[in-house]
């Protein structure tokens, strides 16, 4: 869905800039839930040994700056020692400087309070591994039940198992669409990106696809079980709750537009410059799917027994959650996913697009992701509060430990490569 390459998707040549020096490490504690905890302290011996190891480094200078062509050159007098946080390897790919990103990704997430504790690693998750198996087995690989299954158990324990499933249901198809169409090649690409421009219209005139494209057959067997999902209880917000359903249809819609947008940039990279600043993060809502995680995080919060209360407290007091919740689940999976996306050598991506668009260094742009997310849940905490709900509270506090625990665990997500 992200992608990476710091010359592909735009004319730019790299220059030096000026170094930014990290303070020597310290015992960082913080709190979580009235107990002040160590990060290190609390990490399995595997992460322990190395982060303590990396933090320890009294520098880290930087090196990477993007001069977009045209533009004005503003380096600074350059570091004597020069370690980027991306560099060319003899391929010519490119390749992330590890040492430089695990003292940053250490300070985010001892500033999420995140505590990588035995139990939110290996979490029980059988039941809903199992019946997601069930379910979708026939037609999903396994990696990706198991990835919907922790999504399901993890992020969102605190909702019964029938719903944990149904949010891994959801997931598990989500990944499948989106790696199907920057994996598959030659005619099979063609016919996919083909059936994804179509999914609108089998979606809601099925007749009118059949009568448009006669002998066309069905759209990728993945795309008619989403379709499927979508249209009955199989999705979490059918029948119960109708307009909810007409959010996730929508941002399903919008999944697949942004998708194929990301794709034709692949191919016909864009020259991104200062004069659309906003063309990033709207490609990112487009393919991100973060409205539905939203609502899962806040859905069935509470009942008072009249069905007027609860409909007056959702909109009035949780919806206006949902902004900063997108952005959380948004920019948290682009810090989170950002080393591997680089590693894959992919080119369409937020982090990078920001970087370029600003002229940042990608480690600059990285932080500032990673300040959106910081400041999110200052303002969900804020929000929660001011609720009055308990229940709330604690859900915010857990959507962040888990969230993040959700990636670190992931060997999808590499993580492994910086925190151990």
């Amino acid at each position: 869905m992200d992608q990476y390459g710091l010359t592909a998707s735009m004319r730019c040549v790299m220059i030096s800039t000026s170094s930014s020096i990290w303070p020597t490490t310290r015992a960082v504690a913080f709190q979580q839930q009235g107990a002040a905890i160590s990060l290190v302290s609390r990490l399995p011996y595997a992460f322990c040994s190395t982060l303590k190891h990396k933090a320890q480094a009294t520098s880290v200078s930087l090196s990477v700056s993007v001069r977009c062509q045209g533009g004005v050159i503003t380096s600074a007098k350059p570091a004597p020692v020069a370690r980027p946080v991306i560099k060319v390897d003899e391929g010519g790919g490119t390749v992330m400087n590890t040492n430089v990103l695990t003292p940053v990704y250490m300070d985010f997430l001892q500033r999420l309070s995140f505590v990588n504790s035995r139990e939110s690693s290996y979490p029980e998750q059988d039941t809903v591994t199992a019946r997601l198996t069930a379910i979708c087995g026939s037609y999903l690989p396994e990696r990706y039940i198991s990835l919907g299954a922790t999504m399901g158990h993890i992020v969102y324990s605190y909702h019964p198992v029938d719903l944990q499933v149904k949010i891994g249901h959801f997931t598990a198809l989500l990944l499948m669409v989106d790696d199907l169409a920057g994996s598959l090649t030659g005619v099979a690409r063609e016919r996919y990106l083909e059936d994804m421009r179509l999914f609108q219209m089998k979606f809601t005139n099925p007749e009118g696809y059949a009568t448009r494209y006669p002998g066309r057959g069905d759209l990728h067997e993945v795309l008619e079980k989403y379709i499927h999902y979508l249209k009955t209880d199989l999705n979490p917000f059918f029948p119960t709750d109708l307009r909810l359903q007409t959010l996730m249809i929508k941002s399903v819609l919008d999944f697949m537009e942004g998708n194929l947008q990301e794709q034709h940039y692949e191919e016909h990279p864009i020259e991104y410059t200062a004069d659309m600043p906003l063309l990033p993060r709207f490609l990112r809502y487009k393919s991100g799917m973060s409205e539905p995680y939203a609502h899962f995080c806040i859905m069935h919060t509470m009942s008072s027994g009249s069905a007027s209360q609860d409909e007056h407290f959702f909109y009035n007091s949780l919806y206006p959650m949902v902004p900063d919740l997108v952005d959380v689940f948004d920019f948290g999976n682009d810090v989170m996913s950002f080393y591997k996306e680089i590693q894959n050598g992919e080119d369409s991506i937020g982090i990078l697009n920001h970087s370029r668009i600003h002229n940042l260094t990608p480690l600059q742009s990285l932080r500032d992701s990673m300040e959106t997310v910081i400041h999110s849940r200052t303002r969900l905490m804020a929000l929660a509060d001011r609720t009055g709900s308990e229940e709330m509270k604690e859900r915010i506090v857990s959507l962040f430990q888990e969230y993040l625990i959700w990636h670190v665990t992931n060997k999808r997500y590499r993580l492994d490569e910086i925190l151990s």
